[in-house]
């Protein structure tokens, strides 16, 4: 036998493996021929097969059900994210519309401003520029708004609440810049209201010399203009009441010194030098006569009736000097020296102006002329009428009030004569 001879062939176990497919398993449930046990395992995988079906169908169901409840929970939780960003930023906008509400209310004052009230007329038209803003639009945030509006309008008011503040913040700079301009200029005008005055009584000093009735007037002044002085030097003033107070005693200071002045001038007005005499005309004619002067001569007029002398002082030789008549009288006279006289005459027009009326010859003068002229001769101590009642009548009485003139010239006139 030859080496292949000795080989075995075997026969197998059982019913072979298939070519193809799987091995068959025997299972106590299986039959001797496995024809029994191939149809029991095949209903038993279908089963499962349908199970796990049913089961993977399910759960499909289950992630379906639950992705959509899950998208609606992340939605919800968006939609209430936008509700509450839209009304934190409305509330945002809401405080905001109040600063720049307040702002334009602070500003009411500065916009009535003009441009010749302030120093830089610029700052006027910088606020009024700013006060022309447009106020943005309140948006919404209502809850049946849908996600995509909320945050739209969300987005608008958190700009408008910008645009808001900002614009508030732009008015009160404008606002403040009006109001420090506005106080600038009142500050320069005080102070070159001050210079003005200053220059003004400085000349006034200078030319007030020998011109005033009190010299210690002149004094205050120089003292008012040297403490203005020391103002318009300083250089830390920032109120213009310090620029006014001491313009305000400057002022005062130039005032008392022009009154000073015009007493001066009255007095000098009342004070008649003549070439050999001097004399005050009475506080009683004070702009009512006017006075005409010529060497020794002086007439004294009524301002009203410039025709009528109401006196006359001449210098005469002492020995010709005569006392003249009831209508012309001399009613004064004082010496000068060894030979001459200073005689005080006078025309009694109450008397003359009674005896033309009642037809005994004389001037004819009315009767306003006539009143004038007594009230003027007497001091206001008799009137016209009372010398027409009194010649109409013979009263004696005439003689005394003709008399009041020549006792007014002789107390006022008279008493002041002086020689020169």
């Amino acid at each position: 036998m030859t080496e292949e001879d000795d080989t075995q062939i075997l026969s197998p176990v059982g019913d072979a493996y298939p070519v193809q497919g799987a091995p068959h398993i025997v299972t106590p449930e299986s039959d001797d021929n496995g024809s029994g046990g191939r149809h029991g395992r095949g209903g038993r995988r279908g089963l499962r097969l349908l199970i796990a079906v049913l089961v993977a169908a399910a759960l499909i169901v289950a992630g379906v059900f639950g992705v959509r409840a899950f998208s609606s929970h992340i939605a919800e939780l968006r939609q209430q994210q936008a509700l509450s960003s839209c009304k934190k930023n409305l509330e945002s906008y809401d405080a905001s519309l109040k600063v720049f509400n307040n702002a334009v209310e602070q500003a009411s004052t500065a916009k009535s401003v003009t441009q010749d009230q302030v120093e830089d007329s610029q700052t006027v038209n910088d606020l009024q520029d700013a006060l022309q803003v447009q106020v943005p639009k309140r948006q919404s945030c209502s809850a049946a708004s849908d996600r995509d509006q909320l945050t739209s309008n969300s987005a608008q008011l958190d700009m408008s609440a910008g645009t808001l503040k900002e614009n508030a913040e732009t008015i009160e700079k404008a606002s403040s810049a009006v109001t420090s301009s506005q106080t600038q200029k009142t500050l320069n005008d005080a102070k070159n209201a001050l210079n003005n005055s200053l220059t003004s009584a400085r000349s006034l000093l200078t030319s007030s010399d020998g011109k005033v009735a009190d010299a210690a007037t002149r004094t205050s002044l120089q003292e008012a203009i040297t403490a203005a002085e020391k103002v318009l030097a300083a250089n830390d003033i920032s109120d213009k009441q310090q620029y006014v107070d001491s313009q305000s005693s400057l002022q005062k200071a130039v005032d008392t010194v022009n009154s000073s002045i015009k007493l001066k001038t009255e007095q000098d007005a009342a004070h008649i030098t003549a070439d050999s005499y001097q004399f005050d005309i009475p506080d009683y004619w004070k702009d009512r006569v006017t006075v005409q002067q010529d060497g020794d001569t002086v007439t004294v007029y009524s301002k009203k009736y410039p025709a009528r002398a109401i006196c006359q002082l001449r210098v005469v030789e002492t020995s010709q000097m005569t006392a003249g008549d009831i209508g012309n009288a001399m009613v004064a006279s004082a010496t000068l020296d060894s030979t001459r006289s200073v005689a005080i005459w006078t025309t009694r027009w109450g008397y003359v102006a009674a005896k033309s009326q009642l037809g005994d010859g004389g001037e004819n003068i009315s009767a306003d002329e006539a009143q004038e002229l007594v009230d003027l001769q007497t001091g206001g101590k008799a009137t016209y009428q009372q010398i027409l009642d009194a010649e109409s009548t013979g009263d004696s009485k005439s003689s005394s009030l003709l008399t009041l003139g020549d006792n007014f010239i002789q107390t006022t006139v008279f008493a002041s004569l002086k020689a020169k």
